[in-house]
Order: C-alpha cells, then sequence, then structure tokens
C-alpha cells in the first residue's frame, strides 16, 4: 500500500518536473529592417467616392523595423523542410506613418531543403498593422510581406483631412484653395540591392539573438515534490 502511494508520488514529481522544464524552452528573437519603400501605383478617393487627381503620397517613403520570437531551431536538422509560426511578431517601429502602431496578426514562414553538401533556407514575413491614434477619425493600416530580397507593403488611410491652395497667392489671402476628406490607397515596394548579408547567429537578412533560457530555480523542484506527495497521500488506492 505504502510502495504504491510512494510509487505516484515520485511519477507525480517526475511528470511535473517535465512540465517546469518544458516552460523554459529555448527561443530566438529576430530583428529584420526592411529597405526602404517607395510609394507607387496611388488611388485617392473623396468620401463622396470621386477620384482625386494629385497624388497626396507621390515620393514618401516608409521603412520599418519588425521584431519576433520563434522556438530556437536547429537549422542543421536536414529532416525540416516546412514550418509556420502563427503571431510572432512583438515590436514594430516605422519610420513615417505610423507613430503608434497595433499589430493585428503576423505570420512567420520558414522552409528548408538539401543534403549533407548543400543546404537552402527561404523564408517570409506577413504582417497586419493598424493606427488610429489620430484625431477627427482617421485611421491607417498596411499589409506587408516580405522574404528578405523584396519588401511589399499595401497602406491605406482613411478620413485624412487635405487643404491646399494655389502657389501664386499669399496664404492669409485663401485664394484658390481647396479642401476635402480623401480616403487613400498606396502601395510601397523596396528592393535590396547586393551583399548577402548573413547577420551574425541569425539567418539571411536577420538579427538573431537566443534569449536565454534560466535554469528551473530549486525552490521550484522542492515545491513540485511537495505537491506531488501532497496529492499522493490522498489518493485512494484499491487492494
Amino acid at each position: 500500500m505504502k510502495i504504491a502511494k510512494y510509487l505516484y508520488s515520485m511519477i507525480s514529481i517526475l511528470f511535473l518536473f517535465i512540465a517546469a522544464q518544458s516552460a523554459f524552452a529555448g527561443y530566438m528573437k529576430y530583428t529584420y529592417t526592411t529597405a526602404v519603400m517607395n510609394a507607387c501605383c496611388e488611388q485617392t478617393v473623396t468620401q463622396d467616392g470621386e477620384n482625386f487627381g494629385t497624388e497626396l503620397f507621390w515620393d514618401t517613403q516608409e521603412q520599418l523595423e519588425i521584431e519576433f520570437v520563434i522556438p530556437e531551431i536547429d537549422f542543421t536538422d536536414l529532416l525540416m523542410s516546412y514550418a509556420t509560426f502563427e503571431n510572432p511578431v512583438t515590436r514594430v517601429v516605422a519610420t513615417n506613418f505610423f507613430p503608434n502602431i497595433t499589430i493585428n496578426s503576423s505570420q512567420f514562414i520558414i522552409e528548408a531543403s538539401g543534403n549533407a553538401d548543400e543546404f537552402y533556407l527561404s523564408w517570409w514575413l506577413y504582417l497586419d498593422i493598424t493606427d488610429s491614434s489620430f484625431p477627427n477619425g482617421m485611421t491607417r493600416n498596411a499589409s506587408f510581406k516580405t522574404s528578405g530580397d523584396f519588401d511589399y507593403m499595401r497602406f491605406n488611410q482613411d478620413n485624412f483631412y487635405y487643404r491646399r491652395c494655389a502657389g501664386q497667392y499669399p496664404p492669409e489671402w485663401n485664394m484658390g484653395c481647396y479642401e476635402n476628406v480623401y480616403d487613400s490607397y498606396v502601395e510601397f515596394a523596396g528592393y535590396y540591392e547586393g551583399g548577402n548579408t548573413e547577420y551574425p547567429g541569425g539567418i539571411y537578412r536577420l538579427h538573431g539573438e537566443r534569449i536565454s533560457v534560466p535554469e528551473p530555480f530549486s525552490p521550484l523542484l522542492l515545491l513540485t515534490g511537495f505537491a506531488g506527495i501532497f496529492f499522493a497521500r490522498r489518493m485512494k488506492f484499491v487492494k
């Protein structure tokens, strides 16, 4: 009877120890800085649905710094072929249009192939962000994707107030001025040229940093053992 109880307590301790260890799995934090993306293919309409002839974002640029965390992967394991990580992005910093970013969704996909002599690695990063911290109900959102060589962003801005006056008159005259509220759709694109930079500890065009993994504390293991004995003493064993 006592042997069975103590056997159960030892199994409980082992199970909880494994559970505690799993909470300390290794992770990699990657940082990706996009190329400078230039605006193109802009279409802007008024609130009444009328096309607006003047481009609001022409000759403008955007660049993103994206940080994401995924479980540590052994890239020398040639048996790995394809992996998808949902919502790994933890931080996004923009240089121009997004001062207060909300991350709606993200996805990181990695594909590896090869043999002992040659190894190929491809990856893709997808991201949806929103910024609605502006007055007058103005919102901005964007869908971004990259494969490391080519960065593409679809940018949308709603309820943008725009006022323009003819340049031949002093501004205080308010001569030849017009104003309206617009919705705009713009595409941004950027290319990396030359130099296949591979950052230390990372993969192509990603700077990788291993997040340190602390060992389980002795008090935690002690409490785990007490928990196993506690539950074991309350189990009823049938002879």
